[in-house]
């Protein structure tokens, strides 16, 4: 479902714009359900949001976050199986103290 293009314009490309400043881009908002829905959803949705957003901002804050020598960014999608479940593929990056 996360990258069918039928559901989600450019669905391959890595667009993060389509949750914030472009849900345009997004063309079946109900596809997206990763707690799942209605009384059965998942009741630590609100937690895991509020911890996804704190340690992805303290990562941004704190590292600067590059390639590793050697990688471009391809096997992570190129390896990556999205079946029910999604197998990343591997990304090897290197984060070092940011400067100010």
């Amino acid at each position: 479902m996360g990258r069918d293009e039928f559901i989600y314009e450019k669905a391959l490309d890595f667009c993060p714009e389509r949750w914030y400043s472009k849900p345009d881009m997004i063309k079946h908002k109900s596809a997206f359900a990763p707690f799942s829905t209605g009384p059965e959803g998942c009741i630590g949705k609100n937690l895991a949001y509020i911890e996804l957003r704190t340690v992805v901002t303290r990562l941004i804050l704190e590292f600067d976050v590059s390639f590793a020598p050697g990688e471009d960014g391809k096997r992570l999608m190129n390896d990556t199986k999205d079946h029910f479940t999604l197998t990343v593929g591997e990304l090897d990056l290197v984060f070092t103290p940011a400067t100010a």
